[in-house]
This record gives C-alpha cells, structure tokens and sequence, in this order.
C-alpha cells in the first residue's frame, strides 16, 4: 500500500495471477461459427479469419462481430487478446520472472497486441464505437444477433437464438504463434 500525506490511501499496487493463458474469456455464437465453417478459432489468425467470415456472411447484420461495451474492454476484451501476444496476462504490469515489475503498455508484447487490434478496428470486426458503447447496448445486439463475440454471452437465453437453442461457447485464450 502506498500512503501519501495524512495517512490517506493513494493506490493499492497489484500484480495479477490467472491461472490461465488469459486473465478474460470470449463467448462465441457457436451457430455463426458453424455456418462460416472454419472451426473453433485457436489463434489471433483463425480468430481474424472466422470473424472476418462472419462479417462477410452478413451474419451479424451490418454490425462488427466483436460487441464490448466500453467498461468491458479493458476489464476484458482488452486482456482476452492482449494475452494472446506473449506471457503476461495483466496489461498493466506483470513480475519479469526475476522479481522485477515492468509496465506492459510499454512492452513488445502490448506492440503486437495494438497492432493486431488495430486491423480488427479498421476492418469493422471490432466496433467502432467500443469506446461508447453502454452494457445495455451491446446487450442488445448480442441478443438481437447483431454480434458474434463478446466477453458478456452470459446474459443471452433461449429466446435470442432463432431456433430456441442457446449456441454459446467459450473460447480458449488465443495464442499468436
């Protein structure tokens, strides 16, 4: 803990532990995922392929696959990827394996991380408007099917799938090589 003048709680300093490769999980609609025919994506490559096919398809009606609204980026969607471009897990700052902690924004790995999510944002598979997005936006349009992938699939049910069947999964964290 930091304290500052008085005693008062600056920050509380923290290095994350995910027992993962990844500290966020995506749900997928599993029914676009069939329809395209690609398979489960495993990597940041085959990711970009299915949801590129997705858009393409016309699956999510005119609307880029990846919906976040935008507390949920970089709570989630943010790490979910971010993890995919090396070890650490946390964007902010991780222990080097030494002892020693560095800032990861400042990393090769957050480098590619950008990079990467920079062509999902050109090409409209990561909505433009993630910055502004609210809960209760992106919400809708998982439920209205104007979405594919989104770090909050847990609030779809029966009756936002056209068949009454929930085609919801989660994928693995991404690697990148």
């Amino acid at each position: 803990m930091v304290l500052v003048e008085y005693s008062d709680i600056y920050t509380l300093p923290r290095i994350v532990k995910s027992s993962t490769a990844a500290a966020a999980r995506m749900h997928y609609r599993t029914d676009y995922v069939e329809k395209v025919g690609l398979g489960t994506p495993a990597t940041v490559d085959e990711f970009y392929n299915v949801a590129k096919a997705i858009k393409d398809a016309g699956l999510t009606a005119g609307y880029a696959p990846i919906v976040s609204a935008y507390n949920f980026f970089n709570l989630h969607t943010e790490p979910y990827f971010f993890a995919a471009f090396g070890d650490s897990v946390n964007v902010d700052f991780s222990d080097d394996g030494s002892g020693k902690v560095v800032y990861n924004r400042m990393s090769e790995q957050y480098k590619r991380y950008l990079k990467y999510m920079n062509k999902l944002y050109t090409e409209g598979i990561l909505d433009n408007e993630y910055l502004t997005i609210d809960i209760a936006t992106a919400e809708a349009r998982m439920k209205a099917g104007q979405g594919a992938f989104s770090v909050n699939g847990t609030t779809l049910n029966e009756s936002d799938f056209p068949d009454g069947i929930i085609h919801l999964d989660v994928l693995a964290p991404l690697t990148s090589e």
